[in-house]
C-alpha cells in the first residue's frame, strides 16, 4: 500500500486536472477502506494534497476536499498537526482558505483528550492571525475552524485567545460554534447545534357559536274564582 500511495501523491500533483481528480477519489477510497492502517501514511499523502489546492477549478478541489478529510479520518490531530499549519500561512490564499476548512473538519473529529491546551495553544495562536487575512474567504475559514475549537473544547480554554477580538469576529466565532454539527465530543454539550425559531402555538380552534335557545312563553297564572258571599241577614238552606 505504502508503495501504491506514493505514486498516488505525485499524480496529485500532475499538470492534467483529470489525472488529479482520479488520484484524490483513489486515495479518498483507500483512506475510507483501511481507516485506521491508512494512519502511517498520512504524513506522505496528505501535503500534495494541500499542496495542489492552490486550483480554482470548483471539480479539482471538491476532489482534494474529499480525499483531505478521509486522510484526516484515519489519524490523530495531534500527530498530523505539525503538517497542516505550514499550510495555514501558504502565501496562497486558495490554499490558506481550503487547509482551515479541512482543518475544521479534523478538529470536529478529534475528541477532547486530543485537544488538550498544548494543541490549542499550537492552533489558535496561529489561526487567530489569520482572522486578520486579507482575504474574506481566509478569514471567514478561519472563524470556522476558531468555532469548531470552541464547540469541542468548551468556552473557558478558548477564551484567552478570543477575548482580545473584536466584537465582530467573536460573534462570527460564536454563530460558528452554535452551528457546528458532527462532533464526536464536545465540552459545549448543552449549547444548541443552531438557534432554533421558537415553536408557535397552534391557533385553537374557533368553537361553535351557542345558538340561544328561547325560552317557552310563560303560561299564564289561573285566575282565582272568588267563592259568593251569602247573602247577609240569610241563613242559605241545607243542601238536604
Amino acid at each position: 500500500m505504502h508503495t501504491l500511495l506514493q505514486k498516488l501523491a505525485k499524480l496529485i500533483l500532475d499538470v492534467n486536472v483529470h489525472v488529479c481528480i482520479e488520484a484524490a477519489g483513489c486515495i479518498a477510497h483507500i483512506a475510507n477502506g483501511t481507516k485506521a492502517q491508512f494512519g502511517t501514511q498520512a504524513i506522505h499523502v496528505l501535503p500534495p494534497i494541500l499542496k495542489r489546492m492552490k486550483e480554482k477549478k470548483a471539480t479539482v478541489l471538491t476532489a482534494l476536499n474529499e480525499a483531505a478529510k478521509a486522510v484526516l479520518k484515519t489519524v490523530s490531530l495531534d500527530s498530523i498537526a505539525p503538517e497542516l499549519l505550514p499550510f495555514i500561512t501558504d502565501k496562497n490564499p486558495s490554499i490558506r482558505k481550503e487547509t482551515l476548512v479541512v482543518t475544521a473538519f479534523a478538529i470536529t473529529q478529534t475528541t477532547l483528550k486530543i485537544l488538550n491546551k498544548s494543541l490549542i495553544k499550537q492552533l489558535a495562536e496561529l489561526i487567530i492571525k489569520v482572522t486578520s487575512d486579507s482575504a474574506a474567504p481566509v478569514r471567514e475559514a478561519a472563524y470556522e475552524a476558531l468555532g469548531a475549537m470552541q464547540r469541542v473544547a468548551g468556552d473557558r480554554p478558548m477564551a484567552p485567545y478570543l477575548s482580545d477580538l473584536d466584537k465582530l469576529k467573536q460573534d462570527k466565532i460564536k454563530d460558528y460554534c452554535d452551528k457546528c454539527t458532527g462532533v464526536k465530543s464536545s465540552a459545549n454539550a448543552s449549547r444548541p447545534v443552531a438557534p432554533r425559531e421558537p415553536i408557535k402555538a397552534t391557533p385553537a380552534v374557533a368553537s361553535k357559536k351557542a345558538i340561544p335557545t328561547k325560552d317557552p312563553p310563560a303560561m299564564p297564572a289561573p285566575a282565582e274564582t272568588k267563592t259568593a258571599a251569602a247573602p247577609k241577614g240569610r241563613v242559605a238552606a241545607p243542601p238536604w
